[in-house]
């Protein structure tokens, strides 16, 4: 009877259960947050990657009203290429689809819950989300919005701009309605289709207003003398709010800029950002750096929002001068 021994490699063993507990804890972790959202009847905002998923699954529920849909990988962005299969369990998890499938072969087939259809129209009307748009963007909205009153075909209208857009500036300002949730739509044949306006495009500037209003009254005061208006701003945390304000969009650029080099453009253009409020802190003065300035406009077409959150910033550091 010949002796034989079996050789286990403990190190390993034990790194790839401590690889399974951490995938477990985060699972868990993440579980627990989506939950306790639910409890609170808060909506549960997706990543960059989810929503751009959640985008090809509606374009497709768009063609067939099916909430059966299947597809393939080469279907969702390049960079989601290795987390397929961890995204659809997000939104499974986040109760906008009910069960997925992920073939081996690339394919996959997924079933859609009535909640993800309203997902980017409930988005675009969540105020604390609101975000406002630039002034060209704001003109396309509105150029959308009368057409759609006179029930003119809006689909042709963009498709239109598009093809005389070399620049592709407008092909930049459709997609920041269509991710903001104001307008609904789905990319083929290099151009948009079945373009509808959505209930937050269509209560856009109502809700702007109200936001504006919300935001003067939170940050600002007023006292009024005679034949006077005195006004004031409220500063007690603009320090805190600044912060939180770079903080944020420090975020938006790593989940909204998918090119390298776009991205490490902006996050110098930020640095430079914080460098005139500094500046302008010390001295209540803003340097004239009109390169500055030029930069950021370049970015305008594609990255309007970016463009938004810098003048924001800009002007809550004013405000906070003037307090």
């Amino acid at each position: 009877m010949s002796n034989f021994k079996i050789k286990i490699d403990t190190k390993k063993l034990e790194k790839e259960l401590n690889k399974q507990m951490d995938k477990i804890i985060k699972s868990t972790e993440k579980e627990m947050r989506i939950r306790r959202k639910k409890e609170e009847n808060d909506m549960n905002v997706l990543s960059q990657n989810a929503e751009d998923m959640l985008s090809v699954f509606l374009e497709k529920y768009e063609q067939t009203n099916d909430y059966s849909v299947n597809g393939l990988e080469n279907e969702f962005p390049e960079r989601m290429r290795f987390c397929i299969k961890d995204t659809m369990e997000t939104l499974q998890m986040y109760d906008y689809i009910s069960n997925y499938n992920f073939f081996i072969g690339g394919g996959w087939s997924i079933t859609l819950t009535p909640e993800s259809l309203e997902y980017f129209d409930k988005k675009g009307r969540r105020t604390e989300l609101f975000s406002i748009l630039v002034k060209d963007e704001e003109k396309l909205l509105t150029d959308i919005i009368e057409k759609d009153n006179r029930n003119d075909n809006i689909t042709e209208f963009l498709q239109e701009k598009i093809a005389n857009d070399p620049k592709e500036i407008f092909r930049g300002m459709i997609g920041t309605l269509r991710n903001n949730g104001l307008i609904s739509g789905s990319w083929a044949s290099n151009t948009i289709w079945n373009v509808k306006i959505t209930q937050a495009g269509r209560s856009y500037f109502e809700r702007k207003e109200l936001y504006n209003k919300n935001t003067l009254n939170n940050n600002s005061t007023y006292i009024t003398a005679t034949n006077s208006t005195v006004f004031t701003g409220n500063i007690t945390n603009s320090n805190i709010n600044i912060d939180n304000s770079i903080s944020n969009i420090q975020k938006q650029i790593e989940e909204k800029c998918n090119d390298d080099h776009e991205k490490q453009e902006l996050i110098e253009l930020l640095e430079e950002a914080k460098e005139i409020i500094e500046n302008f802190e010390k001295t209540s003065h803003i340097d004239k750096r009109r390169k500055f300035f030029n930069k950021i406009s370049n970015h305008l077409s594609k990255h309007g929002w970016f463009y938004a959150e810098i003048v924001s910033l800009l002007g809550q550091t004013a405000i906070k001068l003037l307090g």
